[in-house]
C-alpha cells in the first residue's frame, strides 16, 4: 500500500507501476484514504481532516503575515492568488489534481481541508508559534520545512492524523496484525510509520537522524 505525502493523484502513477489492484492510496501525510478501482478510478475515499471553522479563525489570526498559503481538499488545491508559489507543485507531484487561485483564501477554504501548507518569512515564526500554542489551536500539529533562505513552510493537520495512525487505521480494516506490517520511508513525516510498524525501514539515502532512530536501512536508495 502507498502511504505518501502527496494527494492520492499523484502517487497513482507509482501504483500503476508497481501493478497494484484494488489497493487504497494513503495521502497527504495520512489525512486521507483513497479507495481504487481497477480500472485506476477513485471509487470512495475517507478523510481525516480539519476542523473548518477552527482553521477559518486561525487563517484569520495569521493571514496577515503570510507570504503564501494553500489548502487541500480530496479534489483541489486552493491557493493564496498571487502569493508564493512552491516549486514542488508540478505534475509530478499533484498528477491530475485541480489548481486553483484565490484573492480571497480564506474565503475560498473548502468544505473538507484535509491538510494546509502556510507559507511566511523566517522572521515571523515567533507570530505563528505564539498563535499556535493558543489552547484553542491545541488540535492543530505543525511540521516545519524549510523552504530556503527566507522562507519556512508550516504544514498544518489534525494533531491526530499521521502517517502511522492511518496506517494502523488500515491495518485494522484489513485485519492486518502489527507485526505483519513492513513501512518503508526516507524523511521526517515517515519516522512516527516506521517506529509504530512491525518492521521499520529507513531508505539508505534518507535523512540521517530518521536513520538513526529505526532498526532497519536499505542497502539500495530509493532512486
Amino acid at each position: 500500500m502507498i502511504n505518501t505525502g502527496r494527494p492520492y493523484q499523484s502517487a497513482l502513477h507509482f501504483y500503476k507501476k508497481l501493478k497494484l489492484k484494488n489497493m487504497p492510496i494513503v495521502g497527504l501525510n495520512g489525512t486521507h484514504v483513497a479507495f481504487i478501482t481497477s480500472d485506476y478510478k477513485r471509487d470512495s475515499y475517507i478523510p481525516f481532516g480539519l476542523n473548518k471553522e477552527l482553521f477559518i479563525d486561525f487563517m484569520n489570526e495569521v493571514k496577515d503575515h503570510l507570504v503564501g498559503a494553500h489548502v487541500e481538499d480530496i479534489n483541489a488545491h486552493y491557493f493564496l492568488k498571487d502569493g508564493f508559489f512552491p516549486d514542488w507543485v508540478d505534475n509530478t507531484h499533484v498528477g491530475a489534481i485541480e489548481i486553483n487561485f484565490n484573492e480571497d483564501f480564506v474565503g475560498n477554504i473548502p468544505n473538507e481541508p484535509l491538510l494546509s501548507n502556510l507559507y511566511l518569512k523566517k522572521e515571523d515564526r515567533h507570530i505563528f508559534d505564539e498563535v499556535l500554542e493558543k489552547e484553542k489551536y491545541q488540535e492543530f500539529k505543525n511540521e516545519t520545512w524549510i523552504i530556503n533562505d527566507e522562507i519556512v513552510s508550516y504544514e498544518i493537520h489534525d494533531r491526530k492524523i499521521n502517517k502511522a495512525t492511518t496506517m494502523m487505521y488500515m491495518a485494522k480494516y484489513f485485519n492486518i496484525p502489527k507485526e505483519n506490517i513492513i513501512a518503508f520511508g526516507d524523511n521526517q513525516n515517515d519516522l512516527e510509520m516506521l517506529q509504530n510498524a512491525g518492521i521499520g525501514v529507513a531508505m539508505c539515502n534518507g535523512l540521517s537522524w530518521v536513520k538513526e532512530k529505526v532498526n532497519h536501512v536499505t542497502r539500495k536508495d530509493n532512486n
